[in-house]
Formats: C-alpha cells, sequence, structure tokens
C-alpha cells in the first residue's frame, strides 16, 4: 500500500522533465509506450469500447496547421540557454538570466514553445513546481505543437497538481489524457490507481465517493495486473516459437517474418509482477468488507512471495472469517483448520521467531488436538527466552503437557504457574496431577498452599479431596484435620461426618493389623 501513495516530488520532477529539452526548435515526440493490449473486459475502464473510443478521438484530431521554422536569432539564443543548463556543473542562473530578458512576444509559436520548455526545465531544476506547471500550460496554449507533447503536458501536469492535493483539478488532466490513449502504460496506469486510491482515503469512511473511488482503483490494478500478464505471455510464446526453430531456417517467406519478430520478441527481459500491486487490492477489497477477494489476495500474497507477515496476516485473516455471523460449523471449522495450516507453514519454514507468534501457535496446536506440537512449541519459546515466563504462558505449556498424558513434564510448569497466580485453582489443578501420578504428598501439599492462597469456589470440596490424599498417606491427623474443615460447610458434612468415621475404623484397622505382624 505504501507504494501507492502520492507520487514524490523528485520522481515527478524526473518524469515530467524528460523529453521536453529543445534544441534549436526541434520540439521531441512523446516517449514511446510499448505494451500489449490486455484481454479485453467489456465492462469497466479496460473495456474494447474504452480502447476502440480513444482510438476514434485520437483519429478525429485536427490535423495541425504548418509549423513554423525557429529563426537564426531565437535559435541561437535557445542553443546557448540550452548548453549552459547541460554543462556539467548547469549554469542555470546564466540561462536564466538570458532567456527572461528576451521579448517572446516577438517570437513564432515554435520559438516560444522552445522558451517555455526551457524555462520549465530551468524550474524543475529549482524544485519548483508551481512554475513548472505554469509553463506547461503556457505550453497548451500553442496550438501548433505536436499531439504526442500535448499528451505528454497534459499527463505532467496531472500528475504535478494531484502531487500538489489539488485532486479534482489533477485528476481532470488526467482523463483528459486518457481519452486519447488507446493503450496507455503499466505506469501510467498505475497513476491513475493511486489518483482513485488517494482521494477515497481522504472520503470519509464507508461513503459513496470513498466506495466510488476504490471500486475505480481495483478496475485500475487489475488493468495493470492484465497488461502485465499479457506482455509476458507475448515473450514466452515467442521464446517457445524460436526454440522450435532451433537453430532452423523457415522455408517459407511469412514463416521466416514470424521467427524474426519472435526473436526481437523473445530478448526483451519479462517484467515481474509487482508485489505491492496485491497489497493494494487485499487492502482496497478490505476497506470494502469484502473478506472472499482480501483473502483471495492475501493467499495469492503469502503463495507468491512467502514471507512471514503474509502467512501471518493470512492466518489471522481466516480466523476473522471464521468469526463472521451466520456461518454454519461446517464453514467456521473450513476457516479455524485454515487458520492452523497458514500459521504452521509459517513455523515450519522458521518465520516465527517472536514470543507472540509462537504463542499463538501452541494455541492453535492445542485447540486443534495436537497437544504434542503445542508443548514442543511453547518449550522452544521458553527455552529460548523468546516467551516470558508468566503465569499465562506457563499455564498454556502444563495444559499441552496435561492434554498429551504427559503429566511428569507438566508438574513443573503447572507448579511455576500455580505461584503466580492470585488465587489457588492452579494449585487444585497441579493437585489432581499429583493424585494421577499417586504422589497423594505432592497432593496434599498443593491442596494447602490453594487453600493458603483462596478463591476457590468450593474450599470444602478442597478440603475433602486432602483428607483422601492424607488418609492415602496412613496420616491420619492430618485426615482429621482436613474433613473437619470441610464438615464446616453444609454441602460437604454429610461426607465428612462419614469420612471421619472411615479415619477412625482405617486407623484401628492398620493398627491392629500392626500389632498382629508384630
Amino acid at each position: 500500500m505504501k507504494n501507492l501513495r502520492k507520487v514524490s516530488r523528485t520522481l515527478l520532477i524526473a518524469t515530467v522533465m524528460s523529453g521536453v529539452v529543445v534544441i534549436a526548435g526541434k520540439i521531441p515526440a512523446i516517449e514511446n509506450y510499448s505494451g500489449q493490449y490486455a484481454k479485453a473486459q467489456e465492462l469497466g475502464v479496460s473495456s474494447q469500447s474504452r480502447t476502440a473510443a480513444a482510438a476514434a478521438a485520437r483519429a478525429a484530431r485536427p490535423r495541425i496547421r504548418s509549423v513554423p521554422s525557429t529563426g537564426e536569432r531565437a535559435g541561437k539564443i535557445l542553443v546557448k540557454a540550452q548548453e549552459y543548463i547541460s554543462e556539467e556543473i548547469p549554469l542555470i542562473a546564466e540561462a536564466k538570466e538570458l532567456l527572461v530578458k528576451q521579448r517572446i512576444e516577438r517570437w513564432n509559436s515554435t520559438e516560444t514553445a522552445g522558451y517555455y520548455q526551457i524555462m520549465s526545465s530551468i524550474a524543475g531544476s529549482e524544485d519548483d513546481l508551481e512554475t513548472v506547471v505554469l509553463y506547461y500550460k503556457k505550453l497548451l496554449d500553442i496550438k501548433t505543437i505536436p499531439y504526442s507533447l500535448r499528451d505528454q503536458l497534459t499527463f505532467s501536469i496531472g500528475q504535478i497538481e494531484f502531487s500538489n492535493e489539488n485532486y479534482a483539478l489533477g485528476l481532470s488532466y488526467l482523463y483528459d489524457w486518457l481519452k486519447y490513449q488507446p493503450d496507455p502504460s503499466v505506469t501510467q496506469l498505475e497513476m491513475f490507481a493511486n489518483a482513485h486510491y488517494t482521494i477515497g482515503q481522504n472520503a470519509p469512511d464507508e461513503s459513496p465517493e470513498m466506495v466510488k473511488n476504490y471500486r475505480l482503483a481495483i478496475e485500475y490494478i487489475n488493468w495493470v495486473i492484465k497488461k502485465s500478464k499479457a506482455a509476458a505471455n507475448i515473450i514466452i510464446k515467442a521464446q517457445m516459437l524460436v526454440d522450435e526453430f532451433d537453430g532452423l531456417v523457415p522455408e517459407n517467406r511469412e514463416d521466416q517474418q514470424k521467427l524474426t519478430a519472435a526473436t526481437a520478441l523473445a530478448g526483451k527481459e519479462i517484467k515481474p509482477e509487482k508485489e505491492n500491486w496485491y497489497q493494494v487490492l487485499r487492502a482496497l477489497h478490505n476497506s470494502l468488507g469484502e473478506t472472499p477477494k482480501v483473502l483471495e489476495y492475501a493467499e495469492f500474497l503469502a503463495t507468491t512471495w512467502p514471507q512471514k507477515q503474509y502467512w501471518v496476516q493470512l492466518s489471522n485473516l481466516y480466523a476473522m472469517a471464521s468469526s463472521e455471523e451466520n456461518m454454519s460449523e461446517v464453514e467456521v471449522l473450513k476457516f479455524e483448520k485454515k487458520q492452523l495450516a497458514a500459521m504452521e507453514l509459517a513455523h515450519r519454514q522458521n518465520m516465527l521467531d517472536t514470543g507472540r507468534e509462537l504463542e499463538t501457535m501452541a494455541q492453535l496446536y492445542l485447540y486443534h488436538d495436537s497437544p504434542y506440537q503445542s508443548s514442543k512449541t511453547m518449550a522452544k519459546s521458553l527455552n529460548e527466552g523468546l516467551s516470558e515466563k508468566s503465569q499465562r504462558n506457563l499455564e498454556l505449556q502444563s495444559t499441552a503437557f496435561i492434554n498429551g498424558k504427559d503429566l511428569v513434564d507438566a508438574v513443573g510448569p503447572l507448579n511455576a504457574a500455580a505461584e503466580l497466580d492470585e488465587d489457588g485453582n492452579l494449585y487444585m489443578r497441579l493437585a489432581n496431577v499429583y493424585l494421577s501420578l499417586d504422589n497423594y504428598e505432592g497432593a496434599a501439599e498443593a491442596i494447602s498452599k490453594a487453600l493458603v492462597k483462596g478463591g476457590l469456589s468450593r474450599p470444602d470440596q478442597s478440603s475433602l479431596l486432602q483428607g483422601q490424599a492424607y488418609l492415602a498417606l496412613e496420616n491420619f491427623d492430618g485426615a482429621r484435620k482436613s474433613f473437619r474443615e470441610a464438615a464446616k460447610d453444609d454441602r460437604s458434612e454429610k461426607m465428612a461426618r462419614n469420612m471421619l468415621r472411615y479415619v477412625d475404623s482405617e486407623e484401628k484397622r492398620i493398627k491392629d493389623i500392626r500389632e498382629y505382624l508384630s
């Protein structure tokens, strides 16, 4: 997106100064913008009807009457001024002094055109775009200048006015230029996309003006892409034709002509598509709330120019798509799986290098029932110091271990998380892990810490569980204390009283066995 912002003043100067330098009354032709026609589309700015209308308008221009030649005196002055500004260190002041004292009202149209062109070049070298535009407009007032130069000046004025934030005026000049151009170049079309994108950005959000200009920006970028693809395809086909002959001499004149044309094209460089074209398309469709198109271009960016930002952005876009309203469970699951896949592709390419990214990856693995991958990812992030050993991260790691039935490894991070927790609930989770490992001493200790920290929804049940742990350890006094604490709550009183009686009988049974064995 940043590549389609306003054209910089430096770039504009370089653009508008090209091809307008005069020597002795010769006015150069407009730059030859080569390029093949893109595949036609019947609607929109690149339609066949628009191309035909531009060609017709171009052909219908009235013939320019005879152009007067440059006189000897005016020619010498223009040549001298040109020599001044062409020095290795341009003598701008000398050229300007020479020209401003001339009485150009006595000059003919060709001489005046030369004067304005050199003066615009001087103003451009001084970074005075307002004066550049002034002289360009004076040139447009001369009826005898060639249409090639008129078109170039019109386009350049549009660029400069637009860069000066005179958006409506700049756009009017650009469209005056476009109506005579059957085959504008990719660079020129990018200017139109930039113009409409900028106007849309400056319009109120979701206003008709914003929508209209964003739609036009999309059309121009698509036109750019089609032209680029068409030009590349022609070169590829030319290369294939040359390879087909493989050094053989064509038997007839027609094939010889085809081979000659193909050989000329085959030597041209195929210009790659620009990444920012698709970045802007994605941003524009996102601003218009068109999720399917946003995903289409996000997927294309990630697969064509694989970078971390694209995979992570794509994963986030899938997550947003899965949370849209009126989605079926099947559709939600589809996008959630794609969210995981996009993030995992970045992870497998070692692109995820921040703690936040690896934590997100671990969460996604856990959500999609891959606890081993989740614990492995969190271990990497914590061990390498990318993720902070916070309660949240340690709890995530321990949950992954627990879900993966790796209870022994879950103890360490869960204990550390419980220490950082504000209440005792994580200590209760730790106690359950210890109980699953038949570590009753660890369970009892964890429950004690949980009860001290507090914040438990049912401390009476915690005391019951602790009493059972003590009972398994044959710590009958500890068990009684826990059950008595549980009995203070009406919801657990009955069970706690029963357990107290059971403790008495169990203690007597163990005592009798020991006496018998002794």
